[in-house]
């Protein structure tokens, strides 16, 4: 069972996760990144957008497109394929086209292409499980039938504006490491725009624009996320998992936690 994805760079691969009310930290990665969703219901946030994902649901990562995953149901499937670029070097020119973010089941169904799209998961899965002679040839030509499909039928924009939003992305990148790092501790803006030698104003302002939150909201996210998996996989008391999480007051994480999981501690503990 895998639960975290990888930032590797290697050509292609693709993992068949199970997700048992899991998230991951956001993030980005040069590789672009397309989710089939085999079971249960998932929420996916990508560029200040949110969407919810279900059975038959298509997710599409942009390369260098900050994002996050995780599941909001039990017993969530689905399988996760990345690639770098010369995968599908054949299918783009000088610019890079970008896919809609969240493809619906209906739209493939639709399109009439979303049975074949499941069989070239499946096979690119199979192949590189078995790993038989010229499986990483065969699997790159499924790949580039997927990519084919999906500029035919759900192209985007182009976006010339690449290396420079790559710049920026990595220095965000540093800052998320940063705060996943140390969450538990007092972070301020003014630590935070010093790491990447911004002002303190364009920091707030950027890290709005990337994650849809202030700095303070996005923190409090990472703490509650810390605070789930615990609930999930110890028996120390709520009060315990509070300290361990970063919160002073017992008052502070049970109202944080209510405000973000639309639940109390207690009773998401006990929810089963």
């Amino acid at each position: 069972m895998k639960s975290k994805y990888e930032n590797s760079e290697t050509d292609f691969s693709i993992d068949k996760y199970h997700l048992q009310r899991q998230q991951n930290k956001l993030h980005w990665h040069r590789r672009l990144e397309i989710i089939y969703i085999l079971s249960g219901d998932f929420i996916f946030y990508i560029n200040k957008e949110e969407y919810k994902a279900s059975k038959g649901d298509l997710l599409v990562v942009n390369s260098g497109c900050i994002h996050d995953l995780h599941s909001a149901s039990d017993n969530c499937w689905d399988y996760v394929l990345r690639f770098n670029l010369n995968t599908i070097n054949t299918l783009y020119k000088e610019n890079y086209t970008y896919i809609q973010h969240y493809i619906s089941a209906e739209e493939l169904e639709k399109k009439g292409i979303s049975e074949h799209l499941k069989m070239l998961f499946v096979n690119i899965h199979k192949e590189t499980e078995n790993n038989e002679s010229y499986s990483t040839e065969i699997s790159k030509t499924y790949v580039l039938q997927i990519w084919g499909l999906l500029l035919r039928h759900f192209q985007n924009q182009k976006n010339s504006n690449f290396s420079n939003q790559l710049s920026t992305i990595r220095k965000f990148q540093n800052i998320f490491d940063y705060i996943d790092e140390n969450y538990t501790k007092d972070i301020n803006l003014k630590d935070i725009a010093q790491k990447v030698n911004y002002s303190t104003y364009y920091t707030s302002k950027l890290f709005k624009q990337f994650t849809n939150m202030n700095l303070c909201q996005y923190i409090n996210t990472q703490r509650i996320k810390k605070a789930v998996m615990l609930l999930d996989s110890t028996q120390l008391s709520i009060s315990e998992i509070a300290v361990q999480c970063g919160y002073n007051t017992f008052v502070s994480f049970y109202n944080n936690f209510l405000s973000i999981m639309k639940i109390t501690p207690s009773k998401y503990r006990n929810r089963k």
